[in-house]
């Protein structure tokens, strides 16, 4: 019954593993090889302990995403140790499952497994003392259920396919005569039959930009320099690489530049501050995202995140007299040029960008300064702009200078101007990027 059992449970084990490597390729069928030092036989019955011994083991199976499903065959001997056990001869043939577990990328994978089988037992063994000294031997053929319990440490170090492992097994065999407990060390050789292996072990990773970024074209970090760290198990590589930088605006993510290629990422990627939109404008103190994507070869992809931030970007005139500084949205109340309904994190965002400007005017002392208000044209028409935009944007101007004035700057070096929405750089969805400040910088 024992053997009809094992046997069903077997067929069954082989009908899903087949199944399974039908429905997602052949690629992942593995084969395995491994040889056994055998440690002492321990048992609760009528028999003594016998000694140590070895053997070795083959093993078929599918890797599915990391979980072997398997069917493992042992031969193990045992020999006398000076015990009424003349040897202990073992066939092991049992299903199991183990799970492949990544500790170190590159180095080592873990594999607890669990099995269920069926053991032919072979004994040669004295009945007593009497018979040993006569060298009377007794012979026994059984078959016992056998339960497995094991761990390996897998080193993915020679190839893509072939990983060698060494590990310790625990299996447990009971039949009529009682429970034996048979330990081993093993070491031995997984191989798969194609593929480029498991991506278990795949990671980027996007060291962040410390300093400020002002690509203003003055040579002072005018670029932004990302360190990228890619680790991978030798069982997969990478195919392709995309690096992003974009801005979440409206809850919509908007890809301001994209730099791509293919197989290993290189380990700085370098940004200049320009975009692949046709109409794009970087601004002072303001926050944008970076995204790295790895897809290895199995089609598994890796991302990191990171963000980069702007300083004070001065822009020159071709001629040389006039500078520019834009800066994003200052937060208004509503269709107006006071902030008394902002949040609390509203005006913190507003008194930092002003903070921040004012450090930068500070050193432009020989320039005058026009605080300009500019607005988005919604309807496109002459009357919002004559009626609604230039009374509205001049006001804000006004409230930007007397701000500015709180924080240390000379009204008498500053004037306040509305311009309406006649000088927009965004347009669609992006349009109300066009409410915004700018500060222009004339020589005395």
């Amino acid at each position: 019954m024992k053997l009809k059992r094992f046997l069903g449970l077997t067929f069954a084990f082989l009908v899903i593993s087949s199944n399974l490597a039908f429905a997602n390729g052949a690629d992942d069928i593995y084969f395995g090889a491994e040889g056994k030092f055998a440690f002492p036989v321990m048992f609760s019955g009528d028999y003594n302990i016998a000694g140590i011994g070895g053997g070795g083991a083959i093993e078929a199976g599918y890797d599915l995403s990391g979980w072997l499903l398997g069917i493992h065959g042992e031969f193990r001997g045992a020999t006398d140790n000076g015990n009424l056990m003349k040897s202990m001869n073992n066939v092991f043939l049992t299903a199991e499952v183990s799970r492949l577990i990544p500790l170190l990328p590159k180095k080592i994978d873990l594999k607890p497994t669990l099995g269920v089988g069926l053991n032919i037992l072979n004994t040669e063994y004295y009945k007593n003392e009497n018979y040993k000294a006569f060298d009377e031997l007794s012979k026994t053929q059984s078959l016992a259920m056998l339960y497995n319990a094991g761990l390996a440490l897998e080193l993915p170090v020679i190839s893509q396919r072939v990983i060698p492992y060494i590990g310790f097994d625990s299996n447990f065999s009971v039949d009529k005569k009682g429970l034996f407990t048979y330990l081993d060390a093993n070491a031995g050789i997984r191989m798969k039959i194609g593929g480029p292996g498991r991506p278990d072990s795949f990671s980027v990773k996007i060291i962040p930009v410390k300093d400020y970024f002002t690509p203003d074209g003055d040579g002072e970090l005018d670029t932004a320099n990302f360190k990228v760290k890619t680790k991978y198990s030798l069982k997969t590589k990478a195919q392709s690489w995309k690096f992003e930088v974009y801005q979440i605006f409206r809850d919509q993510e908007f890809i301001i530049k994209t730099i791509s290629g293919e197989g290993n990422p290189p380990g700085k990627i370098t940004w200049d501050g320009t975009s692949d939109r046709k109409r794009f404008f970087i601004f002072s103190v303001s926050d944008y995202n970076v995204r790295m994507t790895v897809t290895d070869t199995n089609g598994k992809t890796a991302k990191a995140e990171s963000k980069i931030s702007t300083g004070i970007l001065v822009t020159k005139s071709e001629d040389g007299k006039v500078f520019k500084i834009r800066v994003p949205a200052i937060t208004f109340d509503a269709d107006a040029a006071t902030f008394d309904t902002l949040t609390s994190r509203q005006k913190k965002a507003n008194e930092f960008i002003l903070r921040t400007v004012v450090k930068g005017l500070k050193k432009f002392e020989n320039y005058n300064i026009i605080v300009q208000g500019h607005a988005n044209n919604v309807s496109g028409t002459e009357e919002e702009e004559i009626n609604e935009l230039i009374p509205l944007s001049t006001l804000r101007a006004e409230a930007i200078k007397k701000q500015l004035v709180t924080l240390g700057l000379p009204a008498a070096r500053m004037k306040a101007e509305g311009m309406g929405g006649r000088e927009p750089i965004a347009s669609g969805e992006e349009s109300s990027r066009n409410r915004r400040v700018e500060f222009i910088l004339v020589e005395k």
